[in-house]
């Protein structure tokens, strides 16, 4: 996996935050294999996944994506 890729801003947000991927899955109400294969960016998230993580982490709609494109060269 690249580094700046859109698992890492996941990744690196999460673990900021201090959550575990089950934690942030239980928050989410999404089966943590699915929070770890989107880090691994095996999985593309839908809208739905995206919106149940950002709320999640505290976060606004769209905030994950947004520092994704930041990082993006």
């Amino acid at each position: 996996m690249r580094a700046d890729g859109s698992g890492a801003v996941l990744r690196t947000t999460r673990e900021d935050l201090g959550l575990s991927q089950r934690k942030l899955a239980t928050i989410a109400e999404l089966h943590p294999t699915h929070i770890f294969l989107l880090e691994r960016e095996r999985r593309e998230p839908s809208l739905d996944t995206l919106v149940r993580i950002d709320r999640a982490l505290g976060t606004m709609p769209g905030e994950l994506v947004a520092e994704y494109v930041r990082r993006k060269p």
